[in-house]
């Protein structure tokens, strides 16, 4: 009938807010516990090593790396790693990219999350006593843009698919860390 409909209708809508406020206040805290966090370091590299732990034990994350764009040394721009955390040797053969080269180049021309859970062949894998060699179900690529300048890339691979909330989440932080890099770069400058 009309009234248990409404009823069920009404009890939905308050799961689905409570749902909301929940995913949002998460964000909220992550983004003032990652403020911490940036206040501590005046440095790329040390700000790139804790930001990498701090995102991998938030979103549940197995692999994750830090680049910072840069000038390379004819003068272009060039997409290089400064921290990792479970990037095995092979990962490193290959710690610099330009724009549009991979998944890593394709996010900062595009100025766009990628999310992918068709990963390539020739991508990474990860490697443990207990699993062996596993590839990652899923990745997250975010570039780290203010003032719509790209000031460097997070790269996130897990067993799982990233819900919208942890994405989001990436996302967020993404905003601070480029004004942070920007600082940073200012300072040294």
């Amino acid at each position: 009938d009309i009234l248990g409909m409404s009823l069920v209708n009404m009890r939905n809508n308050l799961i689905e807010n409570e749902h909301r406020d929940k995913e949002r206040n998460w964000i909220v805290r992550g983004v003032a516990e990652i403020s911490e966090i940036l206040r501590m370091h005046d440095s790329i590299d040390d700000l790139g090593e804790d930001v990498i732990k701090f995102i991998l034990d938030k979103i549940g994350a197995i692999q994750g790396a830090f680049y910072v764009v840069d000038e390379g040394d004819n003068g272009q721009q060039v997409i290089e790693m400064r921290a990792s955390y479970a990037y095995g040797r092979k990962k490193y053969l290959k710690s610099k990219f330009k724009f549009a080269e991979g998944l890593v180049g394709q996010a900062v021309a595009e100025k766009h999350t990628v999310l992918r859970t068709e990963i390539p062949e020739e991508y990474v894998t990860i490697t443990s006593g207990i699993l062996g060699d596993q590839r990652p179900k899923c990745i997250v690529i975010v570039p780290l843009i203010t003032n719509e300048e790209v000031y460097g890339v997070l790269e996130f691979a897990g067993f799982k698919k990233f819900d919208p909330s942890q994405v989001k989440f990436v996302q967020e932080l993404s905003l601070i860390l480029a004004r942070t890099i920007f600082n940073i770069k200012v300072n040294d400058r």
